[in-house]
């Protein structure tokens, strides 16, 4: 089992996720790759998906540069039968959400905004970037 980091942000997952039909795990991950905390994920495959999520939302936040965006909120892998959901979790910080093709977990709906919102607060919002 990989230590929680930081209760707080454990807590806050735990109690949004819990509610939301058809996840299967989910995890927040420092830009780095270090896990801070998991959700209901087979804990020998926490450092693959750690690894994963921290490197799929950089290669997205330097295409959102190169684009001239102001940032991601989310990235989606669609898969035949689920999705992978990443959203900006905080002081650089990545939530990657793992579920079922019919999971209700909107990547722009309220729930995970409410969770990042306050994943955000916990974390901080991190290095503000100038043009």
């Amino acid at each position: 089992m990989i230590p929680t980091v930081n209760p707080q942000v454990q807590k806050t997952v735990e109690e949004h996720l819990a509610q939301v039909r058809g996840v299967r795990g989910a995890l927040v991950v420092a830009a780095d790759g270090l896990p801070l905390c998991g959700y209901e994920l087979d804990d020998e495959r926490i450092e693959h998906w750690a690894a994963l999520g921290a490197t799929l939302m950089g290669v997205a936040r330097r295409a959102a540069e190169r684009a001239e965006g102001r940032g991601i909120r989310t990235l989606v892998v669609d898969m035949n039968d689920g999705r992978i959901v990443l959203a900006e979790a905080g002081g650089e910080s990545v939530l990657l959400v793992i579920a079922a093709q019919d999971a209700e977990l909107d990547p722009s709906g309220p729930e995970l905004s409410a969770l990042t919102d306050q994943l955000t607060a916990i974390l901080g919002s991190g290095p503000t970037t100038t043009d």
